[in-house]
């Protein structure tokens, strides 16, 4: 089954919106971002939340020891790692963490060689998780933009897919790389809002495709 994380919550009523939906895993953006939100408010949203769905903490190049204290103390139960940070920094962040996982984020570039480096980069990565992510040059974050699928076909390792990711290529993107999970956020949105029917409907597609053939159910 693929899995499905909706990323950058900020208010209350979005965390109403996927206990509707129920995703997977959904995200808390502590990097600067319009969807930034604080550790307070983050611990209130993760008690909101009901039980089964992971939340991920989204950090850039923040201290391993800011990471851990709030993957130790509960507030997420995953960070992901959108900045520069590599295989010693993720070693330091292992070595200060009691619980939790790790999601490491590489951002594709259009260079092809560039991207079948960053490829390789990603196969030796010490991550607990990857993330395949749309290269930037403005921003460290999601761009929501898409890149060529393609490169990813065959990957020896499990991955989750972010990009321009929303309810209208969910299933077109599984059935071409069958990625481990899916990870979608401002194609969530309505004027920069997390919109609860975008998120229902992200869901409920993802929800409908077989994972033994990668396509949708047949109807009953």
């Amino acid at each position: 089954m693929t899995l499905v994380k909706t990323c950058g919550m900020t208010r209350e009523t979005d965390i109403d919106a996927v206990n509707a939906a129920k995703p997977d895993l959904v995200g808390f953006v502590f990097a600067p971002s319009p969807r930034q939100i604080t550790p307070v408010q983050a611990r209130a949203f993760k008690r909101r939340l009901v039980p089964g769905i992971q939340s991920v903490g989204v950090f850039v190049n923040a201290a391993p020891t800011e990471v851990a204290e709030l993957v130790n103390n509960g507030t997420v139960d995953v960070a992901q790692l959108h900045g520069d940070e590599d295989e010693d920094y993720i070693g330091q962040l292992r070595r200060l963490l009691d619980r939790g996982e790790i999601m490491q984020v590489f951002r594709i570039p259009p260079d092809l060689e560039r991207a079948k480096e960053v490829l390789e980069k990603a196969k030796q990565s010490l991550a607990d998780k990857i993330l395949f992510d749309t290269g930037s040059k403005r921003v460290y974050g999601g761009s929501g933009e898409m890149f060529d699928w393609g490169i990813l076909k065959n990957f020896p390792r499990p991955f989750f897919l972010a990009g321009g990711i929303g309810a209208e290529n969910a299933s077109d993107a599984i059935a071409a790389i069958a990625p481990h999970g899916l990870d979608a956020s401002s194609s969530l949105e309505t004027e920069g809002r997390k919109d609860p029917e975008k998120i229902r409907a992200f869901v409920e597609i993802v929800r409908t495709i077989d994972p033994q053939t990668n396509k949708k159910k047949a109807a009953q």
